[in-house]
């Protein structure tokens, strides 16, 4: 695992960017998806200052 800070961002269905978080290397990032329209999210992890990455995707089913 790298000491490098790394980023979070979530993307909405259609590719907007919807938030950005930067986290310190081993800090947890809570993802709470009832933040969230119902919808299909898409998310990147980046490690700062190297060319790894990570990506995924969720649903939100809030019903609020």
């Amino acid at each position: 695992t790298s000491n490098h800070p790394w980023e979070i961002s979530i993307f909405d269905g259609i590719g907007k960017l919807i938030q950005t978080a930067n986290l310190k290397s081993n800090e947890a990032y809570g993802l709470n998806s009832v933040e969230y329209a119902p919808g299909i999210y898409f998310y990147i992890i980046k490690v700062k200052e190297e060319a790894s990455y990570s990506k995924g995707s969720f649903i939100s089913v809030n019903r609020n």
